[in-house]
């Protein structure tokens, strides 16, 4: 029986993540696994990248918000895993395939998964007092980063937009109604 001769030198390490299945309590948004492009619908939308196996750990929060919607956005993104995962079978050291944006690589060597919902206004309320609800895709990819944020005490493995560097983020206007929305889930 073969051994691998690198072994000893690895390890495994766990890293807590929100779920898929979390986000589809916390949202009630309708979030569907897509397999091919033509199953990406056109509407603006929010969508993650997430580990292939239950639970689904989500490694990267995305959102679409430009003229083509989710399927316009999702499927570049599907379009550079697909072209890297050719790049890697021919030869895994060349500079086009190291330089590839972290999520097109991640999704390609952990063979991650991708699921999308359409924006929408939220089918559940909070105290008027608290903060705006996620209603755009921004504002939706915004309060599930603040989501992952809370629920799993770290920001998403691989960065989005909505932790970008400006003086107010979408994570931070949908924080408060992140809050709100975790607090009552809790109770429940």
């Amino acid at each position: 029986m073969a051994t691998d001769p690198f072994e000893r030198f690895r390890a495994r390490h766990e890293i807590r993540a929100i779920t898929v299945e979390a986000i589809r309590e916390i949202t009630a948004l309708d979030w569907r696994r897509v397999e091919a492009r033509s199953e990406l619908p056109s509407a603006q939308g929010v969508y993650v990248w997430a580990t292939s196996e239950a639970p689904h750990a989500v490694v990267y929060i995305g959102s679409a918000s430009g003229s083509g919607g989710l399927k316009k956005r999702v499927g570049e993104e599907v379009g550079w895993r697909d072209d890297h995962a050719i790049e890697v079978s021919k030869d895994a050291e060349s500079t086009v395939v190291l330089s590839r944006a972290p999520i097109v690589r991640a999704a390609v060597e952990d063979n991650l998964a991708i699921f999308v919902a359409e924006a929408a206004k939220p089918q559940w309320g909070l105290d008027d007092s608290v903060a705006a609800l996620p209603e755009t895709a921004k504002q939706w990819e915004g309060f599930l980063a603040a989501c992952a944020h809370i629920v799993a005490a770290r920001r998403a493995s691989i960065g989005s937009s909505a932790w970008n560097q400006a003086e107010t983020t979408w994570v931070e206007q949908m924080f408060p109604a992140a809050w709100a929305r975790l607090h009552d889930l809790k109770s429940v």
